[in-house]
């Protein structure tokens, strides 16, 4: 299945999330990955966005 530029936006901010994750998580226990959650989110910028064009 191929994707248009549009369609791959969200799986390109999901993989830059799930790095973030992957990159911090020490401790593999859940409420240590869900406190990194909302820093992996901020990781998401308006110029992420805008290389995803």
């Amino acid at each position: 299945m191929r994707l248009n530029r549009e369609e791959r936006r969200p799986e390109m901010a999901w993989a830059t999330l799930k790095d973030y994750i992957r990159k911090n998580n020490t401790t593999f226990r859940l409420s240590d990955v869900q406190s990194l959650i909302p820093a992996a989110f901020d990781e998401v910028t308006s110029s992420h966005w805008e290389k995803m064009r």
